[in-house]
């Protein structure tokens, strides 16, 4: 399965890709200093690497809030949607450029994406 993973990653390797979708967080101990190490963060952060979309949008309900970071040339985006941390992005609908942070009803952070 891993493989066919790589495969499909390799295949969209230099073409555009503005947005990617991942529910698996990509291993980055920096940004969680208690993840786990396993076959699937490194897989997760090697199609990340080879795809380089703009903007990675992963929604995963482990570390709370939100965390932004990049990873090459991509922003990534990390959203706990649960109800405990509530947090939700919105893509600008002028410009996928710009991406709200939202915790309920507020506006917590505006992130631009060259």
């Amino acid at each position: 399965m891993v493989e066919d993973f790589l495969d499909i990653a390799e295949r969209l390797r230099g073409k555009k890709v503005d947005i990617l979708l991942i529910h698996e967080t990509p291993y980055l101990p920096n940004l969680f200093p208690f993840m786990r190490d396993s076959e699937g963060s490194r897989t997760v952060l090697r199609v990340i690497e080879a795809i380089s979309p703009k903007i990675v949008f992963n929604v995963h309900m482990h570390y709370g809030g939100y965390k932004t970071c990049r990873i090459g040339k991509s922003v990534y985006i990390y959203i706990d949607s649960s109800q405990k941390h509530r947090h939700y992005a919105v893509l600008n609908s002028k410009s996928y450029l710009e991406v709200e942070i939202w915790r309920n009803t507020e506006n917590v952070d505006l992130i631009h994406i060259e």
